[in-house]
């Protein structure tokens, strides 16, 4: 499988927000506020051993917990945050209705319209026929105030709702009074306030959760290390959460089954492969043995279709711990997508680095051949380390650029420049099959 594939367009980017090298290998447990003390009030914090987090007043027995499992493994890495997630809260959007003229009055939830048709009609009867009208719909409930007012709530807090207005007779005016909160609006809260993480794991083992929060980690190239005891998940049918993502392709997302929801597999596991250094070695997430975790009893068929749906679990290789499949939803090793991220941060390390460096210099980077030329150098450069680390085969990396006069119009204009690169991933070995023969020579002995 080719890397290319899993790196899109590599913007460069010299502004705050990077994943920093030492980011790179760090995780972080987004944890309920209700698992949290009221002292809690940063977004983020980070703890450097179990000890740390353990002395922390703010942090309830059960996140401690988690983060000291993290730091329990053999391979763990050297800071573990913890972010803060508030409860779900209902979207509440408030439409006034500012005139009576004769018309058709429109209030659009999620696509679909609701009108009513004024015809000599008083303001508060138009907002009692919108607010009729739109409680027809299964996701909210719509009142009228009486006045010029219709408040529209969601019937599931953290579950959003579009909206939109029109009308052929006065305007509908638009207020959302109240937000709607959710995990991924308040992973995205985290990542504002400190985006130096790149795996993540939530305290929820909820179905409408872990669908919340892989939009997050699609949307933001963060891992997500998700775990579900569903029963659906290790059924032959694909009707279980993790294949919905599956479904989605959704690459960011480690799919985990494990049989107990109060076993923190999915953080040890996290930990463990956080702790690798891809800037030096080309590790994996498959057979990786736990610390603190039980080896899982799964029956045969289970594991089959388990593997099937490319869904990881926890099980015994020889009588030793060992993660199986360690795979992402969208089917493709865990280093693979790491290992993509990995080039991706590098390649914007190195060009950013070319810049300033000719800028500090007192010159720059032109834009002519000389100059695209020295930006492929740096790139290649990367290329040839995720050869030498094993990232990718050897000499199985290419990297074509542009020359001066095949630029177009509009990237001269800009002053872009663009390259193309791809490379071989190396893969691991997941099965071995051994065939030999043993051959014994029978002597006959004469008596």
């Amino acid at each position: 499988m080719s890397i290319d594939n899993l790196v899109f367009d590599v913007a460069i980017s010299l502004g705050a927000g990077a994943i920093t090298r030492q980011g790179f290998g760090t995780p972080l447990i987004l944890a309920k506020a209700s698992n949290l003390t009221a002292g809690f009030t940063e977004r983020v914090k980070s703890y450097t051993s179990a000890a740390d987090a353990a002395a922390d007043a703010d942090l309830t027995a059960a996140i401690s917990d988690k983060v000291g499992i993290v730091f329990a493994q053999s391979r763990s890495p050297s800071t573990v945050k913890v972010g803060r997630w508030e409860a779900d809260v209902a979207q509440v959007n408030d439409f006034v209705v500012t005139g009576a003229s004769d018309g058709t009055y429109t209030i659009t939830i999620n696509g679909t319209d609701y009108d009513f048709l004024a015809t000599g009609s008083t303001i508060a009867a138009i907002a009692a026929g919108l607010a009729t009208a739109v409680d027809a719909d299964p996701d909210v409930t719509a009142v009228d105030d009486g006045v010029d007012t219709v408040t529209v709530t969601a019937d599931v807090a953290g579950e959003a709702f579009t909206t939109a207005t029109s009308s052929t007779g006065d305007p509908i005016t638009e207020t959302e009074t109240t937000a709607n909160v959710n995990v991924a609006t308040e992973l995205a809260e985290v990542f504002e306030a400190d985006a130096d993480f790149f795996h993540f794991a939530i305290d929820s083992r909820s179905d409408l959760d872990i669908e919340r929060s892989a939009t997050f980690a699609s949307t933001n190239k963060r891992l997500f290390w998700s775990q579900s005891s569903q029963v659906d998940i290790i059924g032959a049918m694909n009707t279980d959460i993790f294949s919905d993502l599956a479904a989605l392709s959704n690459r960011w997302v480690v799919p985990f089954y494990y049989a107990v929801d109060a076993t923190d597999a999915d953080c040890a596991w996290m930990g463990y492969f956080a702790a690798n250094d891809f800037d030096g070695e080309a590790p994996t997430a498959a057979l990786n043995t736990l610390t603190n975790v039980t080896v899982d009893t799964i029956s045969s068929t289970a594991q089959a279709n388990l593997e099937a749906k490319n869904i990881s679990y926890y099980s015994s290789l020889k009588g030793v711990g060992a993660t199986r499949t360690a795979q992402t939803s969208g089917g493709f090793d865990i280093e693979l997508v790491v290992t993509g991220a990995w080039f991706k941060a590098r390649m914007e390390e190195a060009t950013a680095r070319l810049l300033l460096n000719r800028a500090n210099s007192g010159d720059r980077v032109r834009y002519n051949d000389r100059g695209f030329r020295q930006i492929d150098g740096v790139n290649a450069g990367v290329l040839q380390t995720a050869e030498g680390l094993g990232h990718i085969n050897d000499e199985s990396s290419e990297l074509v650029g542009t020359r001066r006069s095949d630029v177009s119009g509009a990237d001269e204009a800009s002053g872009t420049y663009r390259f193309s690169f791809g490379g071989t991933y190396s893969g691991r070995v997941k099965d071995v099959v051994i065939r030999g023969t043993v051959a014994v020579d029978f002597v006959t002995l004469s008596a």
